[in-house]
């Protein structure tokens, strides 16, 4: 025999090669059958929640989730689902779910009876996934339904004129919109679900993720789930439509291109090209505070009531925080599941020996608002945990009686998206891609855009629900829209219809509810509520005052609008209603809400006569405005001459 440390030889080193790669492949060969590599013995899988998680010989190295969602907790396939139990790559990842998040798909990740499934009931049938009331507007103004608080789901349309509308315009910003590839939010994102706001990519996961979709190789580094939900979250969807994502930073839209915007430091370009500019942020924003710091987390995933309109889900008000009483307090033991694990999870010191604010509104708890040493509110930031200070209302806030109902936007808005007139246009010799399908359809709905303009907001009356009574509000035109082409299929269809004003389908004239997002601490003037026509709903123009010959009668006053006519209604392109009469036909896109009728437009420039020679300053509000009826009685006979004109 060879002894065990005499070296081989030579000749015999080839055949030896040969016989142990016989033998490996053998041993190959018992493991694999003809259809490939089989599912490995229960006993070698890693066993996690009950069962066996295959996926760590793969995804061994995966790291970035933190405690409730680490893999070695909850497994991979709780969030993913496929088939853990197969060492295939082909098998495993059969049915595999790439963004756990989606809403469509959400029940069997999030949902999970042993997750989030209270939570997940909530958000799918809240506005942020449904979309309701853009559907049901939309459906409204097209003539399709009689008001605009019918049901409607941007997941289940039709193929309506205004679905269709929907469908290449407006569908991707929702919660309800798929999302169908990985990868960190950014100006553009749409849809995703519960990923749209709870996924946080590291600079380093979000590099890897690119690094993936490069060269395919897998990322080790797997993006946080968690509730530090920063305004970046809200931007995608929330920069479109009223823009309010953009008002709140202080940035507005304009019809410029990215080549014309040469000076970039008065400028901002947007990933998606459009081009900003700035006209003055929200206070709010300005001391550092975020979107989730007003907004609760029932404000966005809902809380399990249907509502038509997102102002109608909102809970948070401005007199929440700024407020003349002490208000309703609530302990800990008081607060619902969800607010005591927001809690837990943002690590909140000494919460269970603290009270908190409950909202007028709803008089539910709102955590980050606490009773202070002295008995105040204490307002605390949901993510930097920093207070700030709250201002109480001035007394001009509610010195006058007549002022009741007016919210507190209605003067402290700086600013806010007008876009006088869109002209939407069906062109059925045209290819658009269908958002809904992701496929090209014939015909396309095009939007031909006036100018943006950053103008202080109409004032009107809307239904506050949950008062019960009419308040005083802050509107934008939400539809003055000529809808035409509907049926036209004229070769020159292509043209804008304010070319040919004789060719409209469908003219409406509506304004919208707004809460601008552009808070400012100083409030607007009191000429500019009650001496500006284009406040009143009236459009740009003049107004001139007559000389008073009848103390019961009314002040004459004369209205010169700017604006040509519009030759569906005969109003003035930028007004809402006529002067000194009462609109009641398709005034707003919001059941209950109106612009000011004939008696309100009398009462408002009745006290914009007065400004003209008396200022608003201590005094005269005191002699004058807190008591303006009475003052009305009293004045001398001085005060029925004919004033000068407003300017």
């Amino acid at each position: 025999m060879r002894p065990d440390n005499q070296a081989l030889p030579k000749k015999w080193i080839l055949p030896a090669l040969v016989i142990g790669l016989a033998g490996l492949m053998l041993t190959i060969a018992h493991f694999y059958r003809e259809e490939g590599p089989q599912p490995l013995q229960e006993k070698d899988i890693p066993v996690v929640m009950g069962h066996r998680e295959g996926c760590f010989l793969c995804h061994q190295e995966m790291t970035g989730l933190s405690p409730s969602h680490d893999p070695l907790a909850i497994g991979c396939s709780s969030c993913h689902q496929g088939n853990p139990l197969s060492a295939d790559k082909e098998m495993a990842h059969q049915g595999v779910v790439k963004v756990p998040g989606n809403m469509e798909t959400v029940m069997a990740t999030c949902g999970q009876s042993d997750c989030h499934r209270d939570l997940a009931v909530k958000v799918t049938g809240s506005l942020m996934a449904t979309g309701q009331g853009m559907v049901s507007v939309n459906r409204y103004v097209f003539g399709e339904t009689q008001s605009p608080d019918g049901p409607g789901h941007l997941s289940h349309l039709s193929s309506s004129a205004a679905d269709t509308h929907l469908r290449q315009l407006c569908v991707t910003c929702h919660l309800g919109f798929p999302k169908t590839v990985s990868a960190a939010i950014d100006e553009k994102s749409r849809g995703g679900g519960c990923t749209a706001c709870h996924i946080d990519y590291s600079a380093e996961a979000r590099q890897q993720m690119a690094d993936y979709h490069q060269s395919r190789e897998l990322p080790r580094l797997h993006p946080a789930l968690n509730i530090k939900v920063g305004n970046e979250r809200c931007f995608g969807c929330h920069s479109r439509s009223a823009r309010i994502s953009l008002n709140y930073e202080g940035w507005h839209e304009t019809l410029l291109k990215p080549k014309e915007a040469k000076q970039l430091e008065k400028f901002r370009i947007l990933q998606d090209r459009r081009v900003l500019t700035f006209q003055g942020a929200d206070v709010h924003h300005e001391k550092g505070m975020l979107c989730l710091d007003c907004h609760s987390a029932r404000d966005a995933m809902g809380d399990g009531t249907g509502y038509n309109h997102q102002g109608e889900q909102v809970e948070i008000a401005c007199i929440d925080c700024h407020r003349q009483d002490q208000g309703r307090f609530v302990t800990y033991g008081d607060l619902d599941a969800d607010s005591i694990k927001i809690l837990q999870l943002r690590n909140v010191e000494n919460r269970k020996s603290t009270e908190y604010l409950a909202s007028d509104r709803t008089g539910r708890p709102l955590i980050n608002l606490t009773r202070g040493p002295d008995g105040a509110v204490r307002f605390q930031g949901k993510l930097d945990q920093q207070p700030r200070e709250l201002k109480t209302p001035a007394a001009a806030c509610t010195a006058i009686p007549e002022h009741d109902r007016l919210t507190c936007q209605t003067c402290h808005t700086r600013w806010a998206p007008t876009c006088i007139e869109c002209h939407t246009q069906y062109l059925p010799d045209k290819q658009r891609k269908d958002h809904y399908t992701g496929e090209k359809v014939q015909g396309v709905w095009r939007e031909y855009k006036e100018e943006f303009l950053a103008l202080p907001p109409v004032m009107g009356v809307r239904m506050d629900k949950r008062l019960k009574r009419e308040v005083v509000d802050t509107f934008i035109p939400g539809m003055i829209l000529t809808i035409g082409g509907i049926s036209d299929n004229r070769p020159d269809s292509n043209a804008p219809p304010e070319k040919d004003p004789d060719r409209y389908q469908v003219f409406r004239r509506m304004f919208a509810p707004t809460f601008s997002h552009t808070v400012q601490l100083e409030s607007r003037s009191c000429q500019s509520c009650h001496q500006d026509p284009r406040v009143l709903g009236l459009g740009e123009g003049r107004i001139e005052y007559g000389t008073v010959t009848d103390r019961t009668g009314e002040i004459p006053i004369q209205f010169t609008p700017e604006s040509r006519r519009h030759p569906a209604d005969g109003l003035p392109r930028d007004a809402w209603t006529s002067f000194l009469e009462t609109k009641t036909r398709d005034t707003a896109t919001r059941t209950g809400s109106r612009p000011f009728n004939r008696v309100e437009q009398q009462q408002v420039l009745r006290v914009g006569q007065c400004l003209l020679c008396h200022p608003p300053d201590p005094g005269n509000s005191a002699r004058i405005y807190t008591r303006f009826a009475q003052a009305l009685e009293e004045r001398p006979s001085q005060c029925l001459q004919t004033p000068k004109p407003t300017q």
